[in-house]
């Protein structure tokens, strides 16, 4: 009899450690929906530009403080259908100028997560994967970029490791889609 009321006192003590606890910690919202980006910027290829299209798939988990202020907001984006790079032209919005395409391969994803107190997003991961027939993978961006979210545009407070997302890879797929054949 002692152990039952002794263990309903500390069941007791417990529930109402964690109502309290849970009551000064917040809370966390979770929404998830698709998006379609039609035409993406991709880079220069004078006298035109690559673009991309595809659809992601978003979750995005937002942190709230105790009195619902939002903290942190962390999104998740994930192609679920395949990439595709083109040239096009500088309109609004941007007209293919040739056939010449190159798919995306799967895993093409992104991590942000947004810290309102800093006004900071640390992006990561394996963001835009394509092959070219030819020449092998390109746009392979696995760094990790810190972004001043209240400049505009956007600037890159740091970025480390490999980022191959820019220059070389770019005029590789340039110079594929404009001639339709691998540099060598």
């Amino acid at each position: 009899m002692m152990r039952r009321l002794v263990l309903a006192i500390a069941v007791a003590l417990l529930v109402a450690g964690t109502v309290a606890f849970a009551q000064n910690q917040g809370r966390t919202d979770k929404f998830e929906f698709t998006i379609a980006v039609p035409n993406q910027f991709i880079g220069v290829c004078a006298p035109y530009q690559v673009v991309t299209r595809y659809e992601v798939a978003v979750v995005v988990m937002d942190r709230r403080d105790k009195n619902g202020d939002l903290v942190q907001e962390i999104a998740s984006y994930r192609t679920i259908t395949p990439s595709l790079y083109f040239l096009a032209d500088y309109s609004d919005p941007p007209v293919r100028v040739n056939d010449n395409t190159v798919m995306g391969v799967p895993g093409e994803v992104e991590i942000d997560r947004y810290v309102v107190a800093e006004n900071q997003t640390h992006a990561q991961g394996a963001i835009f994967q394509a092959t070219i027939p030819g020449y092998g993978r390109v746009f392979s961006q696995t760094g990790n970029t810190l972004l001043d979210m209240s400049t505009n545009p956007l600037t890159v407070l740091t970025h480390r490791h490999h980022n191959q997302y820019w220059d070389q890879d770019v005029a590789v797929v340039c110079a594929y889609l404009l001639n339709g054949s691998a540099p060598r």
